[in-house]
């Protein structure tokens, strides 16, 4: 029945496309003139309409469209996405509502939509689809009369469709997997006075938009020609009943001859990253050259196949000449506590366990310095934090979701009287109390490896709530030699009871002897004097 329905679906489709190819088009007569180029006419099609309509008007469009085409609507799920909290805020500011709208025939349609619900992108992905459906697809959204700036990308005006083919996901390879991005640019202009992109300067604290203007300037200067600015990506993380936290953003800038650019900034908008990325490796090589990465200090090699990892100061540099990218990485400096405290995010109760028993403790060094506050002392009644290059480099500190400051210390100073693996601690009550409920149904599981302890008060001088969490296989193995030695000193006590008792026997039986011996020899006196008295 599932085949029927397919094959029904492709015979629709195809001769949608038949159909579409059937009918007549106006011809355009370009008006004459002396630029080269030829300017950008704005042509109609359902794409544009869908991105100046609202959310429910995207909705109604695209359901008709596709039921047009043998396609059902089955149901409609809501992502909202909100702006990291403020003091005294119970959930931040709206930023995006995401609705997707799950169809059959494996086809899914997510609509994003500003604060306003102004559609700002619209996300199509089909599933193992025959080629004359997404075929069918193109030609009801019209983008391929859009301007080609490359195979998969098109412009029309603010208006971008990014086309994607991933190939096939099952047997059959006639259906194969495909995404449509519609989206809107972003206006920019270059100021007149533009900051000298330099990668010496770059901070945290540099203006994401500041930053990508930079690199416009410095591409430009290369030869290469500006075509447009992406609109802002969110990213962002589920929370759960259709709520997401804003993690980050993305701004794309897009050159000629498949050249772009992405700055990346998290949730605070500070400055993350700036990656490159080509389609000719003759510009990759050309670019790679002005960073002289050779003058960087070497730091081997990546996760990705082909990367060759730089840094200096506080930015890493990814080189790929395979894959044709660079990335700088940007963090803050290790002197710079309150952005490394700002960038940390709360820990749950399978990670802070799992970091410890599942990474290497060279490899948990580096991540904990990567992604939380470490090296530097606490003063706990005052919260204030210093930079202490000493300090136990397993130590790690995060703000709650209530912006207090927690400790976490993983310990590896084992031994058969010590147990305790993970210490943590935190001011945050309600935090405290669903980490101590997670741990505790975590480790209800057989094959946990953990036992916890806590204590439901607070220590005084600190304020701080604790949990201890300890290795059970060191526990019992802990356990085992301490009844052992239990046992040893009980088989050792009696031994040395029974010998007591051995030697008081034998020095009894001794005295005894002696008694008996000095009484008969009392006994053999009295005998002779008594004959001595009979013989007188």
């Amino acid at each position: 029945m599932k085949s029927l329905i397919l094959n029904g679906l492709t015979l629709l489709l195809f001769c949608i496309v038949t159909e579409t190819s059937a009918q007549v088009k106006k011809t355009v007569i370009p008006v004459k003139t002396k630029k080269t180029n030829t300017p950008q006419v704005a042509t109609k099609s359902i794409a544009i309409e869908l991105l100046r309509a609202n959310t429910e008007q995207a909705s109604r469009m695209i359901s008709n469209e596709l039921k047009a085409m043998g396609v059902q609507m089955e149901s409609i799920e809501e992502e909202s996405i909100y702006d990291n909290r403020k003091n005294g805020e119970q959930i931040g500011k709206l930023l995006q509502v995401r609705t997707s709208l799950i169809c059959s025939h494996k086809i899914q349609v997510d609509i994003r939509a500003n604060a306003s619900d102004q559609v700002q992108s619209i996300d199509w992905y089909l599933n193992d689809v025959p080629k004359e459906g997404f075929l069918a697809l193109e030609k009801m959204l019209g983008y391929r009369k859009w301007q080609p700036i490359s195979p998969n990308l098109y412009l029309n005006n603010n208006l971008i469709a990014d086309v994607g083919e991933m190939g096939s996901s099952g047997e059959d390879n006639t259906k194969l997997t495909y995404a449509i991005n519609l989206s809107k640019t972003d206006y920019f202009v270059l100021p007149i006075r533009t900051k000298i992109f330099n990668t010496d300067s770059l901070t945290v604290h540099n203006n994401p938009e500041e930053a990508g203007q930079s690199v416009v300037q410095f591409l430009n200067g290369q030869g290469m020609k500006f075509l447009y600015k992406s609109s802002n990506t969110i990213l962002s993380s589920y929370q759960g009943k259709g709520i997401s936290n804003v993690n980050g953003y993305t701004t794309t800038y897009m050159f000629a001859e498949g050249t772009s650019i992405t700055v990346s900034s998290n949730k605070y908008q500070k400055l993350n990253a700036i990656d490159f990325s080509f389609t000719d490796p003759l510009v990759h090589n050309k670019i790679k050259k002005w960073f002289r990465l050779n003058n960087w200090t070497d730091g081997g090699e990546g996760d990705e196949e082909g990367d060759l990892i730089y840094s200096k100061n506080n930015l890493k540099c990814t080189n790929n000449d395979k894959e044709k990218y660079i990335r700088f990485t940007v963090s803050p400096y290790v002197t710079d506590i309150a952005t490394r405290y700002q960038n940390t995010d709360p820990i749950d109760a399978s990670s802070l366990v799992g970091y410890y028993l599942n990474m290497e403790k060279a490899t948990l060094k580096t991540f904990l310095a990567e992604n939380y506050l470490t090296s530097i002392k606490v003063d706990w009644p005052n919260r204030n934090m210093t930079y202490n290059a000493g300090a136990y480099p397993h130590d790690f500190y995060f703000k709650s979701p209530a912006d207090s400051l927690c400790y976490v210390s993983y310990e590896y100073q084992l031994s058969d009287t010590w147990s305790r693996i993970i210490y943590f601690s935190t001011g945050d009550k309600a935090y405290y109390e669903k980490m101590k409920a997670d741990l505790l149904k975590n480790a209800e599981d057989p094959k946990s490896k953990v036992i916890v302890n806590y204590s439901d008060k607070q220590f005084d001088k600190s304020r701080m709530y604790y949990i201890s969490i300890y290795s059970k296989e060191k526990d019992i193995e802990n356990k085992r030699k301490k009844q052992e030695a239990l046992l040893a000193q009980q088989r050792h006590e009696k031994a040395e009871a029974e010998e007591r008792a051995r030697l008081k026997a034998e020095k009894d039986a001794k005295t005894s002897a002696d008694i008996q011996k000095v009484g008969d020899i009392l006994i053999q006196g009295l005998e002779q004097i008594n004959r001595k008295k009979g013989n007188n």
